[in-house]
């Protein structure tokens, strides 16, 4: 019958039908207050999704072919019933990953990661001790590598992100060997100036640093070659990934493979962006039957937000600083310029040299 319908239903031709993945914030409440925050979170919104409303998201996932769930928050261990979300997602046959902050207060909370069998846990680990409890909080960082060990002694599925910026550039390899001792993949993430992380923008890396963070990054390839390391970066590891003449999914995959959803159903095509406009936003799966479908396929603003970057994204191509000292910049940054005092991208050479 799906297939029925969707034969007399005109697709777009230069998207997929459906998300690979989706981020689902399944509570903006947290334990910490981290620096870097991009949502603020802390506390939870008055009118986050019920457990009944989020778990009839995740069944229409299934329904969409949506192969992939992304658990986030806030904190998702902060919500109440977040063990029987994942439990939920996994009778339903999507592969669920899980973004921690590691640090529980119910001990009980690693034990049900590992028995619920989440396919990827990713957790958030900034560097040293010194650095990480700047950002997360003093007694942060033990309990956080703690649960680290206790995944990894568990066989799980494991990824270390930890933010690029002024404090951590002088521990690439030092992360990356933690990483390979405990057989995890290691991501290194810019530092976006969004939400919290508005006060931290002085610690964002000067374009030269990066630049030698890129060097180290290839280097560190070479010496541990079993350890997979990932990074924002798209010019890294450039990966060609046009899928048909019309389909394009290279670079960033804000609504071009996934998409986000907050705690009270807002879909949104960018995590980072929305925290800054609304104008990307194409609505609310509690108007859309709790399916995102309708919104991913014939959104006005998730095209204008697919041209937008496209078109961002074919400037920094056409510009002669592009991978001869820079690597490019991204809607969210573009829309944080405007915003700013100083008019500036901070990822942008040009911006950053004038």
């Amino acid at each position: 019958v799906r297939e029925l319908k969707e034969s007399a239903e005109e697709l777009p031709r230069h998207i997929l039908r459906a998300p690979l993945r989706l981020y689902f914030e399944i509570t903006r409440n947290c334990n910490l207050r981290c620096r870097n925050c991009l949502s603020s979170s802390g506390r939870q919104f008055d009118n986050e999704l019920s457990n009944q409303e989020v778990l009839a998201i995740i069944a229409k996932m299934d329904e969409d072919d949506i192969p992939e769930l992304r658990i986030t928050g806030g904190e998702p261990t902060q919500r109440p019933g977040w063990q029987n979300i994942i439990q939920y997602a996994k009778e339903r046959n999507l592969a669920v990953s899980l973004n921690t902050n590691g640090y529980y207060h119910n001990s009980s909370f690693r034990e049900d990661i590992v028995q619920l069998q989440v396919d990827q846990i990713i957790v958030s680990l900034d560097g040293p001790k010194f650095a990480h409890e700047y950002l997360r909080g003093k007694g942060t960082f033990n309990q956080t590598l703690e649960s680290i060990e206790y995944f990894a002694k568990k066989g799980c599925s494991l990824r270390i992100n930890t933010l690029l910026r002024d404090q951590t550039l002088s521990y690439l390899r030092d992360m990356t060997s933690l990483a390979s001792k405990y057989n995890a993949e290691m991501c290194f993430i810019l530092l976006r100036p969004i939400g919290r992380a508005i006060d931290i923008v002085d610690r964002i890396p000067s374009i030269n640093s990066l630049n030698r963070a890129v060097e180290e990054v290839k280097n560190l390839r070479v010496e541990f070659p079993k350890t997979k390391i990932l990074t924002s970066y798209d010019i890294i590891q450039p990966k060609p990934n046009r899928i048909t003449p019309e389909i394009d999914l290279t670079g960033c995959a804000a609504a071009l493979r996934g998409c986000n959803i907050d705690s009270r159903g807002q879909v949104e095509c960018c995590g980072f962006l929305a925290e800054l406009t609304k104008e990307y936003s194409p609505g609310n799966v509690r108007d859309h039957n709790y399916s995102l479908l309708s919104m991913w396929r014939h959104s006005p603003q998730m095209q204008r937000f697919r041209e937008e970057s496209q078109r961002i994204n074919q400037e920094c191509v056409n510009c002669n600083t592009y991978t001869n000292g820079c690597y490019g910049t991204c809607i969210a940054m573009k829309v944080f310029k405007q915003t700013s005092i100083e008019n500036k991208d901070v990822y942008c050479q040009i911006d950053m040299e004038r």
